[in-house]
């Protein structure tokens, strides 16, 4: 799938593994850096191939906007997504926070970003667990006074919003300027660099005291060693995610995780 000059053939399978559950999200942990307890998850698409198994989103993400699928893409994940914390808050298991990510196609558009209240919408009592994450380059995408009114619409019923990959794109700041987020996503680049480098230290350090100013919370993507969570919670930064804890789990293997399992 992921290859120049997809096909319609290509599209077919795509679609039908969009409309079969095929692919679906998974969920990785974010805990408090002190404690390791889970706070709530990140929603990851995985495609459970029948022949080529388990792929990440880096195997058929381009396909899907190569052939225009994005909005039948971020339908289904949202769809899921809501059902799965539905189905936990009616079993009494409190899922915490639960990130989706939105694309270009909930946001630069008026029916897209309808379709997506639509499916919030029909259970009511997600959306108090429901953060949507947004990247940089949503905002590079056609359409950006509509993704920032957007943006502020969402937030407006009740949705909280995180900045993604913070710090490698050339306008983060300026978007913080411009828009209120809940949250901010240290990208993992900056976490891959501390205990090697001073600057990277200096830089997350200035992250977390940027969140700190505006009275929003902060993320570290990407921990994977000890050495690098003793130094985030050394410059102030609470939570994190990553293979440190633990990868993107299937729904079933996540309950354990959960308080009230």
């Amino acid at each position: 799938i992921h290859r120049p000059g997809a096909t319609p053939e290509d599209r077919r399978h795509l679609a039908a593994a969009l409309q079969s559950g095929d692919i679906r999200p998974h969920y990785q942990p974010k805990v408090r850096l002190d404690t390791g307890a889970v706070t709530g998850f990140e929603a990851l698409a995985r495609w459970h191939h029948p022949v080529r198994g388990l792929l990440a989103p880096a195997a058929f993400l381009s396909a899907v906007k190569d052939l225009g699928l994005q909005g039948d893409f971020q339908a289904a994940m949202a769809r899921q997504v809501v059902d799965d914390v539905a189905g936990l808050l009616a079993q009494g298991i409190d899922p915490g926070r639960v990130s989706l990510n939105i694309s270009e196609a909930a946001l630069a558009t008026l029916s897209g970003r309808q379709e997506l209240e639509q499916i919030i919408a029909a259970a009511p009592a997600v959306t108090a667990h429901l953060t949507l994450e947004i990247t940089e380059d949503v905002f590079i995408a056609r359409g950006g006074g509509l993704i920032q009114d957007s943006i502020a619409h969402l937030r407006g019923r009740g949705l909280r919003t995180a900045l993604d990959d913070f710090g490698t794109g050339f306008a983060s700041f300026q978007h913080l300027r411009q828009l209120a987020f809940d949250e901010i996503k240290i990208d993992r680049s900056f976490v891959a660099d501390l205990g090697r480098t001073g600057t990277a230290e200096v830089l997350v350090a200035g992250f977390v005291a940027i969140a700190r100013g505006l009275g929003i919370g902060v993320i570290a993507e990407g921990v994977e060693t000890d050495q690098q969570r003793r130094i985030l919670l050394k410059l102030g930064c609470e939570s994190g995610q990553g293979f440190l804890y633990h990868p993107a789990l299937p729904l079933d293997e996540l309950r354990p995780l959960l308080p009230g399992f």
